[in-house]
């Protein structure tokens, strides 16, 4: 008999982070309190810290390309161009 380890792989992860950075980082963006470049390094740290997370847990087959700033159904409707003509 052959004995295989199962392939371990999650759906989505919390993108967030432990301490609500990224909800932090994206309202201080908002208030003009940090720039558009330091909003998008607190987002890329996040992600490697994520991967590194599920990496360190095990997971063979890490989720990508599931990152959003704030609504990842918003960012779906732009990217295959389903916005209402009414919003341009």
């Amino acid at each position: 008999m052959n004995k295989r380890t199962p392939t371990t792989h999650i759906l989505g992860y919390p993108r967030i982070g432990e301490k609500r950075e990224l909800k932090k980082a994206t309202e201080a963006y908002w208030q003009g309190n940090l720039t558009r470049a330091a909003l998008e390094a607190a987002g890329q740290a996040l992600r490697r810290q994520n991967w590194l997370t599920q990496q360190a847990a095990g997971i063979d087959l890490i989720p990508s390309n599931d990152f959003s700033f704030y609504d990842q159904m918003l960012d779906l409707t732009c990217l295959v161009g389903n916005v209402p003509l009414r919003f341009g």
